[in-house]
């Protein structure tokens, strides 16, 4: 007898669907991940920053405007290309959202993406889980 369904929600990256036992994760498109609500300790969404691209784009565009200040690259290119690094940095910067699943034993990151088709989906899954994994 499959288990009644009491809380879904969907993001760009990340479908999540709570039962009666389990909190099931579909990420990377056929990819689940399983967790039994006796085994969760705390779930959140958290935004975060991604730390390569910020820094990468960082360091190129610092170095593009170099060089192009000092003539050594045509001013049009290096516009552009320090243009691009900017952006590279600004997505690092904007960051994403993740879903953080703690158990007693690790402690699993989800990317969710930016959009998130209703934050009244996740916030509903995120009080129910906690709502049962304290009856366990």
């Amino acid at each position: 007898m499959p288990e009644r369904l009491l809380a879904e929600a969907h993001s760009d990256k990340l479908q999540a669907q709570l039962t009666g036992r389990k909190l099931s994760l579909q990420h990377r498109k056929d990819e689940v991940t399983y967790f039994w609500l006796s085994d969760i300790v705390h779930i959140q969404i958290k935004d975060t920053r991604l730390m390569f691209p910020f820094i990468i784009g960082s360091l190129l565009s610092t170095l593009f405007l170099v060089s192009v200040i000092k003539g050594e690259m045509g001013q049009w290119f290096g516009t552009i290309l320090f243009l691009v690094s900017l952006l590279m940095a600004y997505y690092g910067w904007q960051g994403t959202q993740i879903l953080e699943v703690q158990t007693k034993s690790s402690l699993h990151r989800f990317v969710m993406g930016k959009k998130l088709n209703s934050e009244q989906e996740w916030t509903n899954l995120i009080i129910e889980v906690h709502k049962r994994s304290l009856l366990f």
